[in-house]
């Protein structure tokens, strides 16, 4: 068995709570003083069978039960600032129903023993900076796991140093797709050895923005020494809404995935589980105008692309 090896399980925006947010198939709230089976909507059935269960069942197939970090980018519920947008306006059940979204995790990855909570933007938070987060933490170590929590983080996983925070570049689209976090990382890794005297981290991770960029690499030589670090905007486990609309310019389309990352002695893959899916409303003959087409099988004029 190879005992060289670590994982790095990266997630993030699952927006639970949200319409389009991630949700347990089982999941249970409590109304009345009951717990009451709460039913996923289309768009959380869709991410959760086609990307969450489907892309986790894949990456426990290559990790087995060598150690893994799990890292959440952000934004773990959806809170009450977009309320047009929730299944539950109670911040405690949203609560619920994030937590539960980790039980895979957990039991696809025996070898999980620590967990990176990144916090998220203020508009998906209680008052407080950080506090959806520490709240997570401390339901996480109740259930025997080490979590964890960070605004900026340092991280390091098997000598490997990722450099983590929710707020990033945009990832840019067509053909500039990347050269934004390109950019990023160029002036990181130099801000990085000239003001702080400080070797780069072999990876920056960045979050927020609901699209995806593979990983960009890019080396440069120093006092003789080549340095190479890589970046990469992570895509998020939610869909659109009309606020996302807005802020993404009305781009037609939204990446839904993860990341799996293998570290190794001598260097890092970065493994992605991406679903690019179509989210405009198409007008089809004699039906008037049809809601978002996803999920079954791909209709003309929409597709479907998977990625891992």
């Amino acid at each position: 068995m190879d005992t060289t090896t670590e994982y790095a399980f990266v997630r993030s925006d699952g927006h639970s709570g949200a319409c389009r947010g991630l949700q347990h198939p089982e999941q249970l709230i409590e109304l009345d003083g009951r717990l009451t089976p709460l039913n996923q909507t289309s768009w959380q059935k869709t991410i959760w069978d086609e990307v969450y269960a489907e892309g986790i069942q894949y990456f426990a197939s290559i990790v087995g039960d060598a150690p893994v970090t799990v890292i959440d980018g952000g934004d773990l519920v959806q809170g009450n600032y977009h309320i047009d947008d929730v299944v539950t306006p109670i911040l405690k059940n949203q609560f619920e129903i994030g937590l539960k979204t980790f039980e895979p995790i957990y039991k696809a990855f025996p070898g999980a023993y620590q967990t990176f909570l990144l916090i998220g933007s203020r508009a998906h938070a209680l008052d407080e900076e950080g506090t959806v987060e520490t709240v997570m933490r401390d339901r996480l170590r109740a259930g025997g796991h080490y979590a964890e929590v960070y605004g900026h983080g340092a991280l390091s996983i098997a000598g490997t140093i990722i450099d983590a925070s929710h707020i990033g570049p945009n990832p840019g689209k067509g053909t500039n797709r990347g050269n934004a976090i390109m950019n990023y990382l160029k002036g990181a890794m130099w801000d990085e050895l000239m003001l702080l005297g400080n070797v780069p981290p072999d990876l920056y991770l960045r979050f927020h923005a609901h699209d995806w960029t593979p990983a960009r690499s890019w080396s440069i030589q120093y006092q003789g020494e080549t340095i190479t670090s890589q970046a990469m905007v992570c895509p998020p486990l939610c869909s659109m809404n009309g606020y996302a609309r807005g802020a993404t310019k009305s781009v037609p389309y939204v990446h839904i995935g993860m990341m799996l990352i293998r570290i190794r002695p001598d260097g890092l893959d970065i493994i992605p589980w991406v679903r690019v899916y179509d989210v405009r409303q198409y007008s089809e003959p004699g039906r008037g105008t049809v809601a978002f087409h996803y999920g079954g099988t791909p209709r003309p004029g929409r597709r479907v692309n998977k990625i891992g």
